[in-house]
Formats: C-alpha cells, structure tokens, sequence
C-alpha cells in the first residue's frame, strides 16, 4: 500500500514542475511551451536531479568532497539540461526556436518560481500551525 502515496507523490511533482516550467516560460517574453513539452521536461528533470545527486554522493564516498557539492552539482547540471532542452523545444512568438542561452533563463525563472512558491508555503504552514 506504500507505493499508492509514493507514486501519488511524484505526479504530483512532475505536474508542479510541468506548471511552473510552462508558467516561466509565458513569463520570459510570452515563449510558448507546449503542455507535453512541459511534461517531459519536468520528468526529465526529476531524473536529472535525483541522478546527478546520488551520483555525487557516490563520488563523494570514494573523494575527499564536501557533502555540499553534490546539490550545488546537481541544480547547475539540471540547469545546463534544462537549457539545453528549452533551447530546441520552445518557441517564441514568431515561431523561432528560443536557443540556450533563453532556455537557462526559462529554467532559472522556473527553478525562482518553485522556490518562492516552496518558501510561501513553509511559511503559511508555520504561520498557521501555531509554531
């Protein structure tokens, strides 16, 4: 029965992350995103960072490496992918692709949105939770 909440869990998560991606990218000059770009980019990105972190972690057990790093290597290599993929998949208005440089800028401004909305959110429940 654990894996109904678990799976639960990560659609959830992917639809979030499909929402703001599409969000940030209206956002950054009304580029167009289509909603299944959104969604294999939010599954991609699960991947990516869930994979390039226990990787570090593996590479952190064998080298003397700060436990910091592992996190700091995985945004910026979720970044440079999401880059990468927003680059060739959205569209401006004209129909061009956006390229590289604007699909960071889309991520960057999806990654900004996630965590504003995450902080919002632990500080409505402390604020309500009496603590």
């Amino acid at each position: 029965m654990a894996l109904v909440p678990m799976i639960t869990f990560v659609l959830v998560l992917v639809a979030t992350y499909a929402v703001f991606f599409k969000l940030a990218a209206f956002l950054f000059r009304r580029t167009q995103l289509g909603w299944g770009h959104g969604f294999a980019l939010a599954v991609l990105m699960l991947f990516v960072l869930y994979g390039t972190q226990g990787a570090m972690k593996l590479v952190a057990m064998q080298l003397p490496v700060p436990q910091i790093i592992a996190p700091i290597v995985s945004v910026l290599v979720a970044i440079a992918f999401g880059g990468w993929y927003l680059g060739s998949q959205a569209r401006k208005a004209d129909g061009q692709r956006v390229g590289w440089t604007a699909g960071v800028v889309i991520t960057l401004i999806g990654f900004g949105l996630l965590i504003c909305v995450g902080v919002v959110l632990i500080l409505a429940v402390r604020l309500f939770s009496g603590s």
